[in-house]
C-alpha cells in the first residue's frame, strides 16, 4: 500500500503495476528493492517492439537458480525480490 500526493491510498499487489502519482524514492520498498518505481516516459507502450535487457537477464538468471522459468507476467521487481530471498536463503 502507498500514499499518492493527494493522500489517497493505493494497495498495489505482488507483480502488479498502476501508476501513482508522488515520489517515492524514499519509500521503505523502494530503498529494499521490493518495490520497483519508474516515470510515465520510462514505460513502455504496449505492443512496443523493444526489449527489455534487465528483464531478460532476470529472467535467466530466476531460471537458472530455480529450474524453471518465472511466470510470464513477473516483472523485475518481483524477479529481484525472489532472486534476493533465494541469496539471504544461501547464507
Amino acid at each position: 500500500m502507498v500514499v499518492d500526493e493527494n493522500g489517497d491510498r493505493i494497495t498495489l499487489k505482488p507483480g502488479e503495476g498502476k501508476p501513482v502519482a508522488g515520489d517515492f524514492k524514499n519509500h521503505p520498498w523502494v530503498k529494499k528493492r521490493r518495490l520497483e518505481i519508474s516515470s510515465s516516459e520510462e514505460r513502455e507502450e504496449p505492443g512496443g517492439d523493444e526489449v527489455d535487457e534487465e528483464l531478460v537477464a532476470l529472467r535467466v538468471q530466476f531460471e537458472s537458480i530455480f529450474g524453471k522459468p518465472p511466470h510470464k507476467n513477473s516483472g523485475k521487481a518481483k524477479l529481484r525480490q525472489e532472486i534476493e530471498k533465494w541469496r539471504e536463503e544461501q547464507d
